[in-house]
């Protein structure tokens, strides 16, 4: 069965040189461990893990935060072909400028979606702006999904109480009226928009351009077992399997979602909902 793993910080270049890389305390937070490329930081490791594992493709998100190049995607991309998928972290309180690397790293590029982080806003590599903790439904957030909804880019949210100073920067409510006011954009909600379980879950049955992927979030988290269920059946098309390498082995995470999982979802989940929404051959 081939694996799509939708969240992946690979060990490259500025990618690998955060806090994600220098233990596994992340994955035994959720009773898990990492793998031993994440220990190793080593390219060569992780390819042959994936190959071992059948995952065919890995969406690499950037976080400006961190000190992720995003023009580094360019880079891997090209050494490493039909391996994985680009996905820059763009800062909406960039303005123009953000529309401008939209337009250099996708529509002109080659990465196939963007990642806005509202609750870490101008806080990341090159801000030239005040850090501020925005909302996903922000005004000033609104010409990109309306580019992203024009030019059929999908755009991935970073969605849980942890990922922000703030709980209510990105509450379901905010991510139903964007999908409300964009009805064409296919949104992904990384992270599953924990602790927010059935809350998410619900705006995603409300919404046809809402997907789910909880990544980390399925394993041995509270509320876990109700992604299941909407995986396995309201929301099987919208689901989307993720690993947030190197926060958790990646096997791991595939055992426990196989457990877990009805196996006439789990192709679904494991690879044809992210190759249709990818738009893969």
């Amino acid at each position: 069965m081939k694996i799509i793993d939708f969240r992946v910080r690979v060990p490259y270049k500025s990618i690998k040189d955060t806090y994600l890389f220098d233990n596994d305390n992340y994955a035994q937070t959720f009773g898990g461990h990492w793998q031993a490329s994440a220990a190793q930081k080593s390219m060569d490791l992780l390819l042959e893990e994936m190959n071992a594992w059948q995952i065919v493709k890995g969406v690499v998100p950037t976080r400006k935060l961190y000190h992720m190049n995003n023009y580094d995607l360019i880079d891997l991309l090209s050494e490493y072909p039909d391996r994985f998928i680009g996905v820059p972290n763009i800062d909406p309180l960039d303005g123009e400028m953000a529309l401008k690397e939209i337009d250099e790293l996708v529509t002109n590029g080659p990465c196939q979606a963007i990642i806005l982080e509202s609750g870490i806003a101008g806080m990341g590599i090159g801000a030239t702006t005040n850090a501020e903790c925005l909302t996903d439904n922000d005004p000033r957030i609104y010409p990109i999904y309306e580019k992203c909804q024009n030019e059929h880019i999908p755009v991935l949210f970073t969605c849980s109480s942890l990922a922000y100073p703030y709980c209510d920067s990105n509450i379901p409510n905010h991510i139903d009226q964007v999908a409300h006011d964009f009805p064409q954009l296919q949104m992904v909600i990384c992270h599953g928009g924990w602790p927010w379980v059935q809350s998410m879950c619900g705006v995603a049955v409300k919404r046809a351009n809402v997907w789910l992927s909880p990544d980390i979030y399925m394993i041995n988290a509270p509320g876990y077992r109700d992604y299941f269920d909407a995986a396995n059946y309201m929301l099987q098309d919208r689901f989307l399997f993720g690993s947030a390498y190197p926060g958790m082995s990646m096997k791991i995470c595939i055992d426990f979602c196989q457990e877990h999982l009805r196996p006439e979802v789990l192709e679904k989940f494991m690879y044809d909902n992210a190759a249709k929404l990818l738009s893969l051959k």
